[in-house]
């Protein structure tokens, strides 16, 4: 099995390019840590070079970054669970639900939808059901989760580039950017 599997570190952005962000990389661009490691400075870097490249009147093919709903959704639920933990910690304890009725809940949401509207002009929001999605469940390797896959099939499909930490996202076909060892270690 042939991967395509390149070090974020040794490349840029490309003009013309479909970058899809897995929900781990996502997590570093919209928590912003204020001491970010490595790892998380490599991805948000690369983020905020694809958004620099597409908001640069000299460039002609603008890159920009697949979002879908899926993604969205796996975004969401990780960041409000971690500011749900936070408020736990801090606050009296509070069901999830209970959690969604509070002003820490919609500052939290909202700064989510502003960061998501901040970067529009870069996102590639089209539609990407290319495929069924029970047909998705049952071409599933072991080694993948469902979310993996249907981001694997997107990509492969119409051409983008998978920007992940995974180390379980091991697939062929598909030019994958990252900075797990696990997955660069792969022939």
């Amino acid at each position: 099995m042939s991967f395509n599997i390149k070090s974020i570190y040794q490349l840029a952005p490309e003009e013309g390019k479909t970058y899809l962000l897995d929900a781990n990389v996502w997590k570093y661009i919209l928590l912003a840590p204020q001491n970010p490691t490595p790892l998380e400075k490599a991805y948000v870097d690369f983020f905020e070079a694809i958004v620099s490249l597409a908001s640069n009147s000299m460039c002609k093919k603008k890159p920009a970054i697949h979002i879908n709903g899926l993604i969205i959704s796996e975004v969401y639920n990780a960041l409000m669970r971690s500011h749900w933990d936070v408020y736990n910690k801090v606050s009296a304890h509070v069901t999830f639900k209970g959690y969604r009725t509070t002003s820490d809940y919609n500052a939290n949401l909202l700064s989510i939808k502003t960061d998501l509207r901040a970067y529009r002009h870069c996102l590639d929001l089209s539609s990407d059901l290319v495929h069924a999605p029970d047909d998705i469940l049952f071409t599933m390797p072991a080694f993948s989760d469902y979310n993996d896959h249907y981001y694997f099939q997107i990509a492969r499909s119409k051409g983008f580039s998978i920007v992940t930490n995974d180390g379980d996202f091991k697939y062929p076909n598909v030019e994958i950017i990252t900075y797990n060892n696990q997955l660069l270690s792969l022939p």
